[in-house]
């Protein structure tokens, strides 16, 4: 039973009681009065005690109350912090290439130069129509020199741990062969990536300079697949 309940029965019990003794004071006299006087006494001391419980159970409602709502602010801003740091681990995640990542840019098809007229294997000529791993090695870095953002060659995103290794017919990166033609999806400014192409002295000036197919394309929207598998070091130790 609450203090309100408490305090109605309370009340009536007074009015109950004052109303017996009136009538006893009535049959009995006049010496009763100062009992009847007493009661009434005892029962106002009663009921202030009554209300100061009652506004006491109100402040203790009342800090609850505001205690409540200051737990459901802190979760609020617990859930928004912990949204952001899924969008940053998603978004850390696509640029270190363990995720898949979307954006403008150009694609970039490199192809071995066809052999000219009464070629020699090995002679200079041969070597200079062919991709290398170096000319793929120094396209990365203008690339990334002139605003690339994210890069793949043939589906396999290239990080700051990817190795570029001429392997016979192949170009190895990130433990895998992949076979000619290489195709670079470059994701940042289209025009941007578009015009060092044109450069003069440009990586793909000079492979294209020298025999080699090199065809660039500026694209609004290229989807690199996250080819990376995340890196769990061993020795690697955090100040």
């Amino acid at each position: 039973m609450n203090l309100w309940s408490k305090l109605g029965v309370f009340l009536g019990a007074v009015l109950l009681g004052t109303g017996l003794a009136m009538t006893f004071h009535i049959a009995l006299g006049s010496d009763s009065l100062l009992l009847v006087q007493a009661d009434y006494a005892d029962a106002e001391a009663y009921k202030e005690w009554l209300l100061q419980e009652l506004s006491e159970e109100q402040r203790i409602q009342k800090d609850l109350q505001a205690k409540l709502t200051a737990i459901e602010e802190s979760s609020k801003t617990s859930t928004g912090t912990r949204i952001a740091m899924e969008e940053e681990l998603q978004r850390n995640r696509s640029l270190l290439g363990y995720a898949p990542l979307e954006g403008p840019g150009i694609r970039i098809e490199l192809q071995d130069g066809l052999p000219k007229e009464g070629e020699t294997e090995g002679s200079i000529d041969s070597w200079l129509r062919i991709i290398h791993n170096e000319d793929m090695l120094k396209l990365i870095n203008e690339l990334k020199l002139s605003g690339a953002e994210a890069l793949a060659i043939n589906g396999e995103r290239i990080t700051a741990t990817s190795e570029i290794y001429c392997s016979w017919a192949f170009i190895s990166i990130n433990g895998k062969n992949l076979p000619a033609p290489f195709v670079l999806q470059v994701v940042g400014d289209p025009a941007g990536l578009a015009a060092y192409g044109e450069m003069e002295f440009s990586q793909l000036r000079i492979m294209r300079n020298r025999g080699i197919s090199v065809k660039v394309t500026e694209q609004h929207r290229l989807k690199l697949e996250g080819s990376v598998p995340p890196i769990h070091p061993e020795y690697l130790q955090e100040n």
